[in-house]
């Protein structure tokens, strides 16, 4: 049973990051092309946020193995 929801909790949070990742990316990409500085930070903000989602699905599967 704690292999499933690993598993499910694994699935859900791929997910999330693979949106937001996505999302992301093509944001990020379109702005470094402008010549304003907000627009250019936002777009370095949108890169730390996807390390941010390829770290969270880890900590996560490792806070819920930890738990079962």
């Amino acid at each position: 049973m704690s292999l499933l929801l690993t598993v499910q909790l694994m699935i859900v949070s791929v997910a999330i990051a693979t949106i937001v990742g996505v999302l992301g990316a093509w944001a990020a990409s379109m702005a470094q092309q402008s010549d304003q500085w907000l627009v250019r930070l936002t777009a370095r903000l949108f890169f730390v946020s996807m390390v941010i989602c390829i770290a969270t699905p880890l900590i996560l599967h490792a806070a819920a193995w930890e738990s079962t």
